[in-house]
């Protein structure tokens, strides 16, 4: 399993012409102490991520500000990827790194979005990015909970996980030293750190951002702001010290709100729309087409499409 992920950053580093050992280490951020370190700064990576459960005919909501230092704005991409194993994905790619750290859906209707968290406790196992990129293999709900259980972590991220065809929503909390899975049954965002019952009392570093945004945003669903289940007015808002949408350079924080996506899951399919301005159209838009087969695994129909005009090339069957 994890042999083909080492290869994919193989692939990152001969196209980037860059040493394979640079790369690997930049795949372990906060995996390794002297990258964690640099999470105690408020210029910290990180992200927003809101989860709507589905309520009468109005599809659950998965949407995420994927955050990151402001020199990386203007070289992400929205990648396709055509594993031959695998079912393939649609992910947001952060120069360096694994598709998974971000926001992703797959072939099979599986959305992910991962949360930086910064416990304190580490130990020896697997990177978090090969963690969250594992999940994009998977084809089933529960199959992406046992592969975050049962890893064993340098470190963890915060996972919110929902699929096509499955009204659950769940919020993953996964650092080394523990695992906890929480279903969503209204309205909450979570922000980059751990807030599960279950980690109450583990050491951890909480950037103020993040708690800023955490608690700003939990403000924000008391307020009523994700009515008819659109979370656009939350991961806009700006009205905190330290905002949740992350694009002013003078305010203490250093990071920065590199892109927005938003999908709505239904028992039909998943589409999703990806910003970058969120006063302009999106940049990228998609959808998985669900159809139940009558036995085994239901069949997946893939259509990302760009936007203004522009078309992102259609998924190989």
């Amino acid at each position: 399993m994890w042999p083909r992920y080492v290869r994919e950053i193989e692939g990152i580093a001969a196209g980037a012409g860059v040493e394979f050992e640079t790369v690997f280490l930049w795949n372990c951020r906060g995996d390794v102490p002297d990258a964690a370190d640099r999470m105690r700064s408020p210029g910290a990576a990180g992200g927003t991520t809101v989860a709507i459960p589905s309520r009468g005919r109005c599809p659950a909501v998965i949407a995420h500000n994927a955050d990151d230092e402001p020199e990386i704005h203007g070289h992400c991409r929205i990648v396709e990827v055509l594993p031959d194993d695998a079912p393939g994905f649609v992910a947001f790619y952060s120069p360096g790194l694994v598709p998974g750290h971000g926001f992703a859906v797959n072939r099979a209707g599986l959305v992910q979005t991962a949360n930086e968290v910064c416990a304190e406790i580490r130990a020896t196992g697997v990177p978090r990015c090969l963690v969250s990129r594992a999940v994009l293999d998977c084809e089933r709900l529960d199959d992406a909970v046992t592969c975050i259980r049962g890893t064993v972590r340098t470190s963890g991220f915060h996972h919110t996980l929902g699929q096509a065809g499955d009204r659950r929503l769940l919020s993953v909390e996964a650092p080394a030293s523990g695992f906890s899975v929480v279903e969503v049954n209204g309205p909450c965002a979570h922000a980059n750190h751990l807030v599960h019952e279950r980690f109450v009392d583990t050491p951890q570093v909480i950037d103020p951002s993040s708690r800023s945004r955490q608690t700003r945003a939990a403000a924000l669903i008391a307020d009523g702001a994700v009515g008819g289940n659109d979370p656009l007015s939350l991961l806009a808002d700006v009205g905190a010290s330290l905002p949740i949408r992350r694009r002013e350079k003078d305010v203490g924080d250093l990071a920065f709100t590199l892109a927005t996506s938003v999908f709505r899951i239904s028992e039909a399919g998943v589409d999703y729309d990806v910003f970058d301005d969120l006063l302009r159209p999106p940049v990228c838009r998609g959808e998985v087409v669900r159809s139940p087969a009558p036995v085994g695994p239901p069949t997946v129909s893939f259509r990302a499409r760009g936007s203004r005009g522009q078309s992102a090339p259609a998924a190989r069957r």
